[in-house]
């Protein structure tokens, strides 16, 4: 999806910033609560739009913001992520593989906020490897703390030149044509 029609189904304002929020398909409870806490700097002051999915279970505790700040598109769970991305001009996420890979294919700079909870650590290391990359930011939820998180998505959106960098290595990281080599690769082992 192109972002002019992203932002046409979110009824959102091409002239301000935007950001997508994905504490995956349950929601995060830590992401809905900062972000929560920093609305009224970051919608209010900063006047930036929010698509924010919440999680199932976090949505009605969260419905109330939509009246509060007519900046934010809220949803219990977006079917279509590509207009979630399309639209964004940052991501917030934890950073699950499905996720990490998403933003990747679609150039997309982020803020990861790893679950900590995660088997083995595995999406610290994921994140990381985004980071490494030049694409990412990781944030440890234990170390977090509101004005931290205020802080960088201020510094990120007004700082067009690093998102587009983030942008660039994000889109550098992602194999576009998966798919294709891996039929290459299951065609070769079947005619050996």
């Amino acid at each position: 999806m192109n972002r002019s029609k992203a932002l046409s189904k979110f009824q959102l304002d091409p002239d301000r910033p935007i950001i997508t929020i994905i504490g995956g398909s349950q929601g995060s409870l830590f992401i809905n609560s900062m972000v929560s806490e920093s609305l009224d700097y970051l919608a209010g002051k900063l006047n930036i739009q929010f698509i924010w999915q919440t999680g199932p279970t976090h949505f009605d505790d969260l419905q109330h913001f939509e009246s509060k700040y007519s900046s934010i598109s809220l949803h219990p769970f977006i079917d279509h992520m590509d207009s979630g991305y399309a639209a964004a001009d940052l991501v917030i996420s934890r950073a699950g593989a499905i996720a990490l890979s998403e933003i990747a294919y679609c150039g997309k700079p982020s803020l990861l906020i790893p679950f900590p909870g995660a088997a083995a650590d595995h999406q610290t290391k994921n994140a990381r490897s985004l980071e490494k990359a030049g694409a990412a930011i990781v944030l440890s939820e234990n170390k977090l703390t509101r004005e931290r998180f205020i802080h960088e998505v201020e510094q990120l959106l007004s700082d067009r030149e690093k998102l587009v960098e983030m942008e660039n290595a994000a889109r550098s990281v992602s194999t576009l044509d998966a798919a294709d080599t891996i039929v290459d690769n299951i065609l070769e082992l079947v005619s050996q």
